[in-house]
């Protein structure tokens, strides 16, 4: 008898023990269509950088302006003096 009860009491603990693997299942399978969505939105987000990026590139900055490259400076700049400054006001 006590045999028996040890059987007995040994299946009703493996019923608690047991593992489902029905939920190991869908958390890899949400894991996978999280990667897949992932992938899916960075490469639009992706190309419309890319879009954005060459219409910049393409639109001129200022309409009709034209660059000049810096003329080389001949002699250091120096601040004008204030005797200086009025003189060239009397000039003008």
């Amino acid at each position: 008898m006590k045999d028996n009860n040890k059987q007995t009491t040994c299946e009703q603990t493996s019923s608690f023990t047991q593992v489902s693997t029905t939920y190991a299942r869908i958390c890899v399978i949400l894991l996978a269509l999280n990667f897949c969505i992932t992938g899916y939105v960075l490469t639009g987000v992706l190309k419309l950088q890319q879009e954005t990026v060459a219409a910049q590139s393409e639109a001129p900055t200022n309409a009709g302006a034209t660059v000049r490259p810096a003329t080389k400076l001949t002699q250091p700049a120096t601040i004008p003096t204030a005797s200086e400054e009025v003189e060239t006001l009397d000039k003008e």
